[in-house]
């Protein structure tokens, strides 16, 4: 029995219950009986595991940025990441899933395989995108999905992109529509939308303010961060909490975090990494974290311009 099988049955039997709060992360997350949070621990082709690098982050000073870790829960032969439950109470809330650099993949040799269900997600986002070779073969690779992503999104552009909204109403802004969104000026009416969903509870300006305060505090704890300084941050987003008590601002997804390597691999990498020739290299380093700060900062100034504050 594969593990995907393995997590119906404990599902099944109410080992573990799904859970589908956080916008981004469909099937991805589960509760066990004492309400914590249970993620499947992602575990790369170099053996290198997400709870490996939370484990080291909660003694770092970055620890207060992220969701408490409470170890690792093996059933039934599956791993999975025991952590701190971020939306547990009842109450109404807005969820945001920002996901933060210019890059989000990390390039392993399993992304090569040729895919039919990853060219029709591309031509759904832009029908123009597949080159004359794809086109005719009507497959790609998941390394040239992702290529494509960043680059068609905000993530090359801003070093951020929207992955998923949740209102306070429950409707879920689909994920096909946020593939679409590539500029600023839509980012600014996603951020608004976001900020104003809590009608009649709080102040939009009020959220605002505390948003950027969040941010500017993340950044401030990154930058003193022994750990951020050592490792890449790739793929990691920024989990965006509104309800009328709490507004909250936490970073998740460190499956993809690596140590960084010298600034040969990294010239070397980055000749290799991009699976087209069509698309835009980044003009940040492999070797530091500067793409995901200037995510930050133009997340900032982006709830800034959302006309909010204006």
């Amino acid at each position: 029995m594969d593990e995907s099988q393995q997590i119906k049955k404990l599902v099944r039997t109410n080992t573990i219950h799904a859970f589908d709060a956080v916008c981004g992360h469909t099937k991805s997350f589960y509760t066990d009986s004492d309400g914590i949070i249970l993620k499947k621990n992602s575990r790369a082709a170099d053996g290198i595991s997400e709870a490996e690098i939370m484990k080291k982050l909660m003694s770092d000073v970055l620890h207060v940025c992220i969701p408490s870790y409470y170890g690792i829960s093996n059933l039934n032969g599956v791993e999975f990441i025991k952590m701190e439950h971020l939306t547990s109470t009842n109450n109404e809330m807005s969820i945001m899933d920002v996901k933060l650099g210019s890059k989000t993949y990390l390039r392993i040799e399993e992304n090569n395989k040729l895919r039919a269900d990853l060219y029709q997600k591309m031509i759904k986002v832009d029908e123009t995108a597949p080159t004359e070779i794809e086109m005719k073969r009507e497959t790609i690779s998941k390394l040239r999905y992702l290529d494509f992503r960043d680059c068609r999104s905000t993530s090359r552009k801003l070093c951020f992109r929207v992955e998923g909204i949740r209102l306070t109403t429950g409707e879920q802004l689909e994920k096909e529509y946020l593939n679409r969104i590539g500029t600023r000026e839509e980012v600014a009416s996603l951020l608004h939308l976001f900020v104003s969903s809590i009608q009649n509870e709080i102040d939009p300006q009020e959220v605002c303010f505390q948003i950027i305060q969040k941010l500017k505090n993340i950044r401030d704890i990154a930058n003193q961060s022994i750990f951020f300084k050592n490792y890449k941050f790739v793929g990691t987003s920024l989990l965006f909490i509104v309800e009328a008590d709490r507004i909250d601002v936490k970073l998740i997804d460190f499956a993809k975090v690596r140590a960084m390597v010298n600034s040969s691999t990294s010239s070397s990498e980055s000749q290799t990494d991009n699976p087209s020739n069509q698309t835009h290299q980044s003009n940040h380093s492999n070797n530091n974290n500067d793409d995901w700060l200037t995510g930050i900062e133009n997340l900032i100034s982006s709830f800034q311009s959302s006309s909010i504050l204006n």
